[in-house]
């Protein structure tokens, strides 16, 4: 059986171990800071995530677009 902390520790050691590989070849590799862990315990969880996967290149496509227009009507901010 699994400790309590397995799944974030394998995560963890995947994500480095592969932010070490990429950084050989491209610099300034990032990872999304977070990661959210789901289980699937049925069918019409399955099909929520499926519908999540495939529409969520959709919706980021439509706030990048958002996103541009908000910027377009303020000025950009920057910290002093």
């Amino acid at each position: 059986m699994l400790s309590k902390n397995s799944l974030s520790k394998i995560v963890r050691w995947y994500k480095g171990r592969c932010t070490f590989e990429i950084n050989q070849i491209y610099q300034g590799f990032g990872w999304q800071e977070r990661f959210h862990d789901n289980i699937i315990r049925d069918e019409f969880a399955l099909d929520k995530i499926r519908q999540y996967i495939i529409n969520n290149p959709i919706n980021w496509e439509r706030d990048r677009l958002q996103r541009g227009v908000a910027h377009r009507e303020q000025p950009p901010h920057h910290p002093s």
